[in-house]
Order: structure tokens, then C-alpha cells, then sequence
């Protein structure tokens, strides 16, 4: 799977200087991209092509795996907070992908 967000922009994100944490990091960082992109239900995490120019992700899912590789960097050892109670991601995240993942009916 193509990052939805580097490792710089979480190392920025999460003012964290020096290459110590760098494989940790990158390790959650997959993580939060694949689980992103499932929660999308198969939307794609990219802006609308435009004739002539590379793929961008959104906004919105950037933000969104940022703050996912925030939480599970801040909260090693588990889920303190009872952000992912019953396999959900955090509020804040699942408010930004809101209007973008597709519904899936029971």
C-alpha cells in the first residue's frame, strides 16, 4: 500500500527530532494507513486525478493517519483512553473520515 503519509510528516506531527523512533514509527505508520484505508470502505484516500498531475491524498485522510499514529505512539501498552472500544477508531478520526466513507448497510 502507497503511505498516506510520510514519515517526516508524523515525525513533525508528533515533534519527535532524531532517528530513534524511526522504525517504530514506520511500523505504526503502515498500521494507521491500512486501517485507514479499510475504514474507507473502498473509497479511494486520493483527491480526484486531475489531467496531468500525480495523485494527492486528501486532507482529511492525511490528518486522519496522523493522528492515528499519534494515538497508538502515545498509548503503547494499550487503550487507556477507550478510544478503539469494540474495534472503532477514535472519535476525532472517524469525524474526518465521516463524509467520506462509503456506507455500508446491515
Amino acid at each position: 500500500m502507497t503511505p498516506l503519509a510520510t514519515l517526516e510528516e508524523v515525525k513533525q506531527h508528533l515533534r519527535i527530532d532524531g532517528p530513534d523512533a524511526d522504525n517504530d514509527l514506520a511500523l505504526k505508520l503502515e498500521a494507521a494507513c491500512e486501517r485507514v484505508a479499510l475504514h474507507l470502505n473502498g473509497v479511494s484516500p486520493y483527491m480526484p486525478a486531475e489531467e496531468g498531475a500525480a495523485a494527492r491524498v486528501r486532507p482529511t485522510v492525511r490528518a486522519a493517519v496522523l493522528l492515528l499514529v499519534g494515538y497508538l505512539y502515545r498509548y503503547p501498552s494499550g487503550d487507556e483512553k477507550k478510544a478503539f472500544e469494540d474495534g472503532r477508531l477514535p472519535a476525532p478520526i472517524t469525524a474526518l473520515l465521516a463524509p467520506l466513507r462509503r456506507k455500508v448497510l446491515a
